[in-house]
Order: C-alpha cells, then structure tokens, then sequence
C-alpha cells in the first residue's frame, strides 16, 4: 500500500490527490501526503478508513494530472470514479476548457464567463462538416453533429439530445448555442438559405421564452423555472423548416410571491414596468423609478434594485418587442399580450374591505386606480369580476348557492387568477412560437 497514488476526502475540495507513506492498524490507519498543484507547501495527513466518514478503501489515482495534464474523454481513464471525474473536470475548468467527453456523453462545466473564441464563426465552421470529433477539442457543437448526420439514414427520422442538470449549471446557455449552431448548420450546409425567416424566428424563440420563464433566484440570475421540450425540424437537405415547443410545469407561484428577498418575478414583468408606457399606468406617482419593484405587491423581490437594473429592464423590453415582431405576433396582439401581463401586476394592487355584515364577508375596493386598471387592462366586467373574486359557487343537486368570502379567501382568489392569467398567456406565447414544418420527408431534433 505504501507509495500507492490515492485520493483522499477534503472538505473544501471533495477529494484531493495524495501518496501513501505509512500504514499502521492492518492497514486501516494511512499517512497520506497530499500533492499540492503550486507543490511549495507538504501537507501529511492521517487517514482512518474507520470512520464513518471515510470509504472503505482509498480511491486510486490516473496517470498524475500534473504531468499527463487533463484527458479529452473520461472514458479513457484506467480508474473512472467520482474523485478521477472531478479531478479532471476541475483541471479542465482551470484550463478554461469548459468540455469533456464521457463517451456519447458531453459533460459541460459552466465557465461563468463569455470565453473568447469558444463560440466564434470560425469555431462553429471547423465543427461542420465531416466528423472531427477524434481531431478536435470536446465541444458541445460535436453533439449536433452527430444528430444532424444521422438525419442522413430514414431510420433515424428524430433524433433526441437532452440537456439536464442543477440550477445554474448552464443548461438555458446551452440550449441556445446548440439552437444556434444548428441554425448555422442549415444555412452553410447547402451554401445558402432558402428560409431565413424560419431560422430568425427560431432563434428569436429562446430570448423571448427567457423574458416570459426565466427568474432572478438566489442561485441564478437567468434561471428558468419551467420545463420544455424543442424539436428542431430539418429537411432532406438539413435545411430548418419548422420548430415545435412544448414546456411542463411552470412555477405559477412565483407570479404572487418569491421565496427569498433577493428572488425576483418572471423577467418581462420587470421589462413592462421599465418601459415606462403610459398605456399601463405602472410608474405613476412613483419618484424613484428605480425602486419600482417595491411598487408592487407582486414584484417585492430583489429590492436592492439599481438604475442600472433598470435600465438593462429597459432594454431587454425594446428586445423582447423585437423578438415578438420576428416569430410573427401582430401588433395588436402584442398589446393584448402586454395590457394582460400590465393587468396581473395591477390585480395584486386590489384590495378588500369587510362588508356590512357580521360574516366576515369581503367586497372590492372598486373605488381604487389599480381596481379600474385591473378590469380595463384584462377586458373583464367589473362588477363580474367584483362577483367572482369576493363569492364562490357551490352547487347541490337542482341548487346553486353563492357564498361570500372572507378579506383572506377573497386574496387568495385573486391571486390564484392572476397564476391562472399567467400560465394561460405563458401556453399562449409557447403556441405561437412553434412553427410545424408540415412536411414529410424530416428530421426531428
């Protein structure tokens, strides 16, 4: 055992790389020095594979990384453990090489930076093409390769790539430059484009999805909180014809409320009230725009909002606008789409006040700004809509009963309209970015 190239537990690094120097207790009690990546500093450690915490036996090291540097596919290493895997993809993530291969497999490790030259049009050229998988650097352009040049054999008619991981892994950024890349790929592959409008829209779908399902959260900043599934339809010749979207499992709660102070709602919510139109009335008698978050019931998240948050809000808006124009929305129904989301942030302005009764039941504030935008914004009855949020229906047999709400149950029915509203105009915007192909003779991805 003595001079064996082990791994040890290391409570900041998970596991650190070591050589055993002793060994006492039949074997159960090591010194292991540790191998130090600057190798100033000697570091002798006792290890007892006794304890609970430890594994029954140390995990052996690969070729020294130090010297052999990092591998391009874990599946050649001789010991695949998960101490050998996040060893070489921490040496990987120090060598700003952000890729590595486990087999099929590509193991992305988020870089939280833009690396230059990764993502560049001469990079996206050297990946298109016959395959270079074996010659070129791990890449998740390689994974697109591969299911577009399978598009090639009829057996093979859909092809699937999923992309999982924890919150903040990277995989909204990955997804877009797979979409991206694939779009590059239909235009060069036959030298030119015979529907440049198909993969405008098609690219213009990710931002939008982002605006309408993504969220500030205390891990991520552009965290997506729903599910979705994206088939990319290509043509005999790998030209991109039609896209289809469908998503699972939107967090409506976070319409009404956000877990943590520092969370924020969906991004277009923040986009609406930074764009500073009139037509929704969502900064009037407001002197400091920048804090316009905590103007609203529902945007009480993230309440260290600066100018210049705001005006990246601002911004985003003008593009979301844009995006919405490109995947074919009228303008009409861009303002019905924004009078509804304007709509929402005012619902959760309404208030009730006890009636003139001894049930504990509620009315409407009917007499407030947000009340008379709330019905004008949604195109609602106000007095169906004053019915609605402060009574419930119950029906027995031939009998219909109203039953009046208390000030809490009246809240709570408003706010279960306004997640209601939302998921509906989330299903909405889903429908109108996907675009079937209708053609038979495709590719699926």
């Amino acid at each position: 055992m003595e001079g064996s190239q082990v791994y040890i537990p290391d409570e900041k690094l998970a596991w650190v790389p070591g050589t055993v120097l002793r060994t006492e207790d039949g074997g159960k009690r090591l010194l292991v020095r540790l191998v130090h990546a600057n190798a100033t500093t000697i570091d002798d450690r006792w290890v007892d594979l006794r304890d609970e915490s430890m594994p029954s036996e140390l995990p052996l090291q690969n070729d020294d990384p130090l010297v052999h540097g990092s591998v391009n596919d874990m599946c050649t290493l001789n010991h695949l453990h998960e101490p050998a895997i996040v060893y070489n993809l921490r040496a990987r993530f120090l060598q700003q090489r952000p890729y590595t291969y486990t087999g099929d497999i590509v193991v992305a490790v988020n870089p939280y930076a833009w690396l230059d030259g990764l993502y560049s049009k001469a990079t996206q050229a050297l990946y298109i093409g016959k395959d270079r998988r074996s010659s070129l650097p791990p890449h998740v352009y390689a994974t697109k390769y591969v299911s577009i040049h399978t598009c090639k054999h009829p057996s093979s008619s859909t092809i699937g790539i999923l992309v999982s991981g924890e919150s903040g892994a990277g995989k909204t950024e990955t997804v877009k430059i797979l979409m991206e890349h694939l779009a590059t790929m239909s235009t060069t592959t036959q030298g030119q484009s015979s529907n440049l409008a198909v993969v405008a829209k098609v690219l213009k779908s990710n931002p939008l999805l982002e605006a309408f399902g993504n969220a500030k959260t205390i891990r991520n900043d552009n965290s997506s909180r729903f599910g979705k599934f994206t088939q990319l339809q290509f043509d005999h010749e790998h030209q991109l014809v039609g896209a289809k979207c469908r998503h699972y499992l939107l967090e409506k709660s976070r319409v009404v409320t956000q877990s943590d102070p520092h969370e924020r709602n969906y991004h277009i919510f923040y986009q609406l009230v930074a764009s500073n139109d009139p037509r929704w009335n969502l900064l009037q008698n407001q002197p400091n725009q920048n804090q316009h978050a905590t103007s609203f019931a529902y945007l009480q998240g993230d309440r260290s909002l600066s100018s210049s948050s705001f005006s990246l809000d601002a911004t985003r808006y003008t593009a979301t606008r844009e995006a919405l124009t490109t995947i074919g929305m009228p303008q009409l129904d861009q303002l019905a789409l924004l009078d509804a989301l304007a709509g929402i942030l005012h619902v959760g302005q309404v208030s009730f006040t006890p009636r003139n009764s001894d049930d504990g039941s509620s009315n409407a504030d009917m007499t407030s700004d947000a009340w008379t935008m709330t019905y004008t914004l949604l195109g609602l009855d106000p007095r169906s809509l004053a019915t609605s949020l402060c009574n419930r229906t119950v029906k027995a047999r031939l009998e219909v009963y109203v039953v009046p709400l208390s000030i809490d149950q009246a809240q709570m029915n408003r706010d279960a309209m306004a997640k209601e509203i939302y998921a509906r105009l989330f299903g909405y915007l889903v429908r109108h970015i996907s675009m079937d192909g209708w053609l038979v003779d495709i590719c699926e991805i």
